[in-house]
């Protein structure tokens, strides 16, 4: 019978485990001049097969060169008369005979639709390190003094692996000087989560962008004693020579050479070359900036994949996930050309996607709105990918789930809500409170609506109407007012101020190119012309600002517009004089500027070095389709499509990049004067401020 890949097969699990310096990591490398370990294990497997179907083998955790596995696992398709799971002994017996350091632990039948990825939950490996002995260390090399000074570093790295010779290639040496304390120290820097892609090296950062994924991660570390693989006696002159410790990492998944970089890292402080403030830096700037300066990646001697977690039941009965291009079977194929000696694809960080500048990643990730788009479709993006402009489409629907904040009505109001964000984990609402006794950004518990904390001015902060508010990739809370930008911790503890003695008055905030901070400052001088509105980028590393650009669309006459833009203008233009820029978000390097006063969304880029233009003008004064009057909050999906709170027409719609109008969402419940808008990542669920109800309410997408 021939093969189709349309065939599903009977699936099984694979755990098994391997000594990592044989082989050229887990995976095939056709420039490898020895074999990796997938490659033996399908030889195996293959002689055992008679009917030679693809096996369509995948690993769950991918590991480099040298780097050992006291658990691995893998998924396969097997078809043979033989029932595979009373072969292990056999295998192992045909992998033994050919010398390959591989024992197969375990085979079992799962559920077709597992994934050797996506149904995983964690990983663990242990770094095993040995802290030589300082005095031992030093009568050593004093041994070698007759040798030539040029052979004195090689045999500086030998030596000590040569001195204990069934620990060499399963431990990973630090020479003295060091100091315990500090390495601990270190430890404490990386715990929780971080974005980790200043510690990963080039190449990995551009698997992440091919690869779709996600740099920021949870980690947990841990140092505690081990032991040597072979017990000594006190009186053995190897007992006093080092002392064994495991160093720890426990996250969902890893970046290429992430543990060992980190564990150079470590290395590097207990030796005082680099300090804790060091750290904190590389977190805090553009990778590429401090590549040269990063310590090398550790020997991967010691480094073990000691567990890959799954929940058990899942393994016949797996939860669904969507499924992307390339399909799930074949991620293996694409990646094969990059090992990795921690880990694989985060393909259950949906939410992410590489930039468009090949080498930015992501350093602080707005839930507001995004430089970078979003791996996992959009509700909104794939309705308009099936729909288009179809006349028999559903209706796109929200549907009310949530109240954060009592719903007020009239003169009575006591909270006036503006802007919108989400916490980075998603688990708060941020909502900025304008009303003249308020004056306070309050915070949610996203699942109960239940009022967490407010945030309110003081001494440090001045709060003169807070009008927007974003979270990044620490938590970290930023609130745009009047005069500065204001980053506190989730308490409200002032954590850094942004502003500059041009600044008039801010509106908006969005994160740009993964580094900067882009907002409005816009101030009318008088009632005959039109506002001064100007961009501003500020570094929030330095707390600089880099770059100011007049707007300057917002100040063209109606005839200009109309000549340069009529396609998407469907409405009245109103005059320059009532400009008023508030609501802005990014996409790439396209940035989208609500004008509340002229009923207006202008689409400007800053591309390059900083090189901006006006790419589109659309809305217009009306009630209409594609009209709108005062467009307040923006929020882009996954597929650059912008959806827009259309204020004094209580609706939100949604347009194309290039503007054009495609639907309106049919909402089961009545937003009095939307303003600011977010999204979660998976673009289930909006989120939008009712001005005139006092209250944000939440709303699942659907169609």
């Amino acid at each position: 019978m021939p093969y189709s890949s349309n065939v599903k097969l009977p699936r099984f699990m694979m755990h098994f485990s391997y000594a990592g310096q044989a082989y050229a990591g887990v995976q095939g490398n056709p420039s490898a001049k020895i074999d990796c370990v997938q490659t033996a294990i399908e030889r195996a497997l293959f002689h055992f097969q008679s009917t030679k179907y693809p096996l369509r083998f995948g690993v769950s955790s991918r590991t480099d060169r040298g780097v050992h596995a006291l658990h691995n696992t893998a998924t396969f398709d097997w078809i043979s008369p033989t029932d595979i799971t009373t072969l292990v002994q056999p295998l192992n017996m045909y992998l033994t005979e050919k010398k390959e350091q591989i024992r197969i632990l375990r085979i079992h039948y799962i559920s077709p639709n597992f994934h050797f990825r996506r149904h995983c939950y964690g990983r663990k490996y242990v770094y095993r390190l040995g802290f030589l002995n300082e005095s031992e260390f030093t009568n050593i090399n004093n041994d070698i003094s007759f040798l030539k000074k040029k052979h004195r570093y090689i045999l500086r790295d030998i030596t000590p692996a040569t001195y204990n010779l069934f620990e060499k290639d399963h431990i990973t040496y630090v020479e003295p000087p060091y100091d315990l304390d500090a390495f601990r120290k270190g430890i404490e820097v990386f715990q929780g989560q971080h974005n980790f892609s200043a510690f990963t090296t080039t190449q990995g950062r551009l698997s992440m962008i091919l690869e779709r994924r996600c740099p920021v991660k949870t980690m947990r570390l841990s140092l505690s004693e081990g032991e040597r693989l072979v017990p000594l006696l006190e009186s053995s002159p190897l007992h006093s020579s080092m002392k064994v410790y495991n160093l720890v990492f426990e996250a969902e998944s890893f970046l290429y050479k992430l543990i060992r970089r980190i564990t150079a890292t470590l290395v590097h402080i207990a030796k005082g070359q680099m300090t804790v403030q060091d750290v904190l830096n590389r977190f805090d700037c553009p990778p590429d900036y401090y590549d040269s300066q990063l310590p090398t990646t550790l020997k991967p001697n010691g480094l073990f994949l000691s567990e890959v977690k799954y929940n058990e039941q899942d393994f016949l009965n797996p939860p669904l996930f969507k499924r992307d291009d390339p399909t799930v079977d074949d991620l293996d194929i694409v990646t094969m050309g990059m090992q990795e000696e921690e880990d694989d694809d985060d393909i259950n960080d949906q939410h992410w996607q590489p930039t468009k500048d090949y080498l930015s990643i992501v350093v602080e990730q707005s839930h507001l709105n995004h430089t970078t788009a979003i791996v996992n479709s959009h509700i909104t993006d794939e309705y308009i990918q099936e729909y288009g402009d179809k006349q028999n489409r559903p209706p796109l629907r929200g549907d009310l789930y949530m109240n954060y904040g009592t719903p007020q009505s009239g003169p009575q109001a006591t909270c006036l809500p503006i802007g919108v964000g989400l916490s980075y984990d998603e688990l708060t609402l941020l909502s900025c409170d304008v009303h003249r006794n308020s004056q306070n950004v309050r915070l949610f518990d996203i699942q109960t609506g239940r009022l967490k904390h407010t945030i309110t001015g003081n001494q440090q902060m001045k709060f003169h109407r807070p009008s927007a508010v974003m979270s990044n990739a620490r938590n970290n809370i930023l609130i745009v007012e009047r005069d500065y930008i204001y980053i506190t911790e989730p308490d409200g503890r002032l954590v850094q101020t942004i502003g500059h003695r041009s600044i008039k008055q801010l509106y908006g905030i969005a994160l740009f190119r993964d580094r900067y901070l882009l907002t409005i400052d816009s101030k009318a001088t008088d009632n005959q012309t039109a506002e001064n509105s100007r961009l501003l980028l500020f570094d929030p590393s330095s707390g600089q600002l880099v770059f100011e650009k007049p707007i300057v669309i917002n100040r063209e006459s109606e005839d200009i517009l109309k000549e340069q833009n009529i396609n998407h203008i469907q409405g009245k233009i109103l005059p320059e004089t009532t400009s008023k820029p508030r609501f802005l978000a990014v996409h790439n390097d396209n940035i989208y500027i609500a004008d509340l006063g002229r009923s207006l969304i202008y689409g400007t880029s800053i591309r390059n070095q900083f090189e901006y233009s006006c790419t589109t003008v659309f809305g217009g004064q009306g009630r209409a389709s594609g009209e709108m009057n005062d467009p307040s909050g923006l929020v882009i999906d996954s597929g650059g499509n912008i959806i827009s709170a259309d204020s004094k027409n209580d609706r939100l719609q949604i347009f194309s990049s290039n503007g054009e109008y495609k639907t309106t969402l049919k909402l089961n419940e009545r937003i009095k004067r939307p303003s600011g808008i977010c999204t979660n990542r998976a673009g289930t669920q909006f989120y939008v401020s009712c001005y005139l109800a006092g209250c944000v309410r939440a709303f699942n997408i659907s169609y």
